[in-house]
């Protein structure tokens, strides 16, 4: 199972160029971008609206556009001529040399470029090539999901068979395993004491159907095996053996549920805390977020200590929406850096995000106004968790990194980077690493940012989870706001986020960091005047001396 993503950036102009250096990929250059005819009908990645494209960066709209002219009047996928599946083998290939942001991982990329020329005569063989290709990178999110798989998602859906909300690595570890990669929000797989990283060793399914209910060892099985072990019909007793760093093996028992609807959940809790879950970023998201949060303090009638921002479980989405939290807690605005790639062309950029204008309120109640005043004061914390990703981590990076949160849980996912999934005319979905977004830091504001990518955001303060339904970590972060009124939210950013060199003066000179200041203004001051004054005679003296020398050329010049 992939979590799907999109998330976008507005335009990018700063301009820097890398090299490419492996001599092989130079001998077969991308070919560049097309121009896409009028008489094409572009095709959006699913989830995007035509506003949202217009608000990406112009290369990452070429792409789309790319990718869109391949499905272009292709016609039956499954009759296709071998220059027709050659040629969209080689428009992958092009896309992924000329767009794939990490250029690191290209390499060895011209070997893939004619690897299969001549034996790519049917539609299996086509998408085996791509995903093959594909899996040489080494990244997650640039891969190719084919019809077949797709098909068999949607059979399994319809048929009522869920997995466990546990997801493994795409390859086995070296000793043949496989690791788990991450876990869904409110799943068996979550509820359980099963972690990210955890090595899964044997599983036994007692699902009604099924051959053997019997231990299977994982070690040898292919991705899809082990995918088919770890689902079932709802209701079904599923358990898993697995090693935490190397430790003895754990078992556990896992019960396959019917996963629920994501929408939004806010409420106000008994101690004046409003809480508000968020599952993922899109336009109706967002709205049920904001709606939901000002429904709530407006029936609360002013009884209200601050909020819970609760990301566990988000997997991202739409970036152009998720600016609007930030604009929501963030009265002076915020920043947040991206980088894209085009051939041997880098672009960064670090955007700035407006507040919000008197306008953006016009027409609403002074009550409104009142209740959107308080928010970008209230006690703030975020809830995060390592399924937190991509959007999310990014936002919970600008509220942390602005001074405006304290973060409390685990440590997140580890995705600031976006992709753009598009169908291709084999029927398959292609995702490359297209975007890469850095929040600000904290300690070097004037930095382009750090880099979340394979690290994820850390929390403030630590909390793990406890398996079952018990919400330690909810009960945790609205604890942390209601008891004093807050104020421990205040002294925890104080400390947190004070500047390194206030820490470092305060500690060394009781006078005070104004004072410590002005003396070394004063001693800077003094000693560039001694180094102006040596400048000045050290001038002096060789201008004495360049006349002296002329004075002797005068002298002994003949005429």
């Amino acid at each position: 199972m992939k979590v799907t993503s999109i998330i976008q950036a507005t335009v990018l102009s700063l301009a820097l160029t890398v090299s490419l250096a492996a001599p092989a990929f130079a001998q077969a250059k991308p070919v560049p971008p097309q121009e896409q005819t009028t008489e094409q009908k572009l095709t959006l990645p699913d989830g995007m609206t035509e506003e949202d494209f217009k608000k990406l960066p112009p290369q990452i709209q070429e792409m789309i556009k790319q990718m869109s002219a391949m499905q272009a009047g292709v016609g039956d996928p499954d009759k296709l001529s071998p220059a027709q599946y050659e040629k969209i083998y080689d428009d992958v290939w092009n896309l992924v040399a000329m767009r794939d942001v990490y250029a690191e991982h290209l390499g060895n990329w011209a070997e893939w470029r004619y690897k299969f020329k001549g034996k790519l005569t049917t539609k299996a063989a086509t998408e085996s090539a791509i995903q093959e290709m594909l899996s040489s990178l080494g990244e997650h999110w640039t891969a190719y999901t084919s019809s077949a798989d797709i098909e068999a998602m949607k059979a399994l859906s319809q048929a009522g068979v869920f997995d466990l909300g546990m997801m493994i690595t795409d390859r086995p570890n070296a000793d043949g395993n496989f690791s788990v990669f991450g876990v869904i929000f409110d799943t068996p797989a979550y509820k359980s004491a099963i972690r990210k990283g955890d090595v899964i060793l044997r599983i036994k399914n007692l699902k009604a159907d099924s051959k053997s209910s019997d231990w299977q060892v994982v070690k040898g099985m292919t991705k899809i095996q082990v995918e088919d072990l770890l689902r079932g019909p709802a209701k079904t007793p599923i358990f898993v053996e697995y090693s935490r760093n190397g430790g003895p093996p754990v078992q556990v028992q896992l019960v396959v549920m019917e996963p629920g609807k994501k929408e939004v959940k806010a409420r106000m809790a008994p101690n004046g805390v409003c809480h508000v879950w968020m599952p993922q970023f899109d336009e109706e998201s967002i709205n049920g977020f904001i709606n939901g949060m000002l429904t709530v303090l407006d029936k609360a009638q002013g009884n209200y200590k601050g909020c819970v921002i609760d990301f566990r479980g988000n997997p991202g989405g739409l970036f152009e929406q998720a600016k609007k939290i930030g604009a929501l807690f963030l009265p002076k605005g915020f920043s947040v850096s991206t980088k894209t790639r085009e051939g041997r062309e880098v672009k960064v950029e670090r955007i700035e995000v407006l507040p919000n204008f008197p306008f953006d309120v016009e027409g609403a109640t002074p009550e409104l106004r009142q209740l959107k005043l308080d928010v970008q004061k209230m006690p703030c914390v975020v809830l995060i968790d390592e399924s937190s990703a991509s959007a999310s981590e990014v936002v919970t990076g600008i509220l942390k990194g602005n001074r405006r949160c304290v973060v409390v849980g685990t440590r997140s996912w580890g995705k600031g980077m976006g992709y753009f999934p598009q169908r291709l005319p084999l029927g398959g979905q292609l995702t490359i690493s297209s975007l890469i977004y850095y929040p600000p830091d904290r300690d070097n504001p004037q930095s382009i940012g750090i880099d979340i990518n394979g690290v994820g955001i850390n929390p403030d303060i630590v909390v793990e989870r406890a398996f079952g339904d018990i919400d330690n970590q909810l009960e945790f972060a609205m604890d942390l706001i209601s008891k004093d009124n807050g104020q421990r939210i205040d002294e925890i950013l104080k400390a947190n986020y004070a500047p390194a060199i206030e820490r470092k003066d305060a500690a060394a000179n009781p006078i005070g960091t104004v004072a410590t200041a002005g003396i070394l203004a004063l001693i800077l001051a003094a000693f560039g005047g001694v180094i102006l004054n040596v400048h000045v005679r050290r001038k002096r003296q060789e201008e004495a001396e360049e006349g002296k020398i002329n004075d002797r050329q005068k002298k002994n010049k003949r005429y």
